[in-house]
């Protein structure tokens, strides 16, 4: 299953096939959350945490580089994003599978909503 959409484009290669590549890595959770394995599971979570961190950086290098007017606004949407996984992930030391359900759905649905209502906005730029 795929998770990416043709939708999701924001007109800037780099920054779509970093896109493509998290929720290529947040298909990988899936797997290993059905089948229920522990070690992949602690894996990819820290390789979503440093994949999102990269992404990131390289987003609000680019926006801050040419001068989008919004990048303050879209650099706080990212921390919050980094202070939400960090909450989530309290979870994980209590539940590992329950936790990672609700990892997996917070992390699919931020980056559905940011991608198609904040990202979508600096394609055009």
């Amino acid at each position: 299953m795929s998770y990416w959409k043709p939708d999701y484009s924001v007109q800037v290669q780099q920054l779509d096939n970093q896109h493509k590549e998290f929720f290529g890595i947040l298909e990988e959770l899936s797997v290993a959350v059905d089948e229920e394995d522990h070690l992949d599971i602690d894996y990819i979570v820290v390789k979503l945490d440093l994949y999102a961190l990269y992404h990131f950086a390289c987003e609000e290098h680019y926006l801050a580089k040419y001068g989008y007017p919004d990048f303050e606004v879209h650099k706080q949407l990212h921390a919050g994003y980094s202070k939400g996984v960090e909450t989530v992930k309290e979870k994980l030391a209590e539940d590992k599978i329950s936790g990672v359900f609700e990892l997996f759905d917070f992390m699919k649905e931020w980056w559905e909503k940011h991608i198609l209502k904040s990202d979508k906005q600096y394609g055009p730029f």
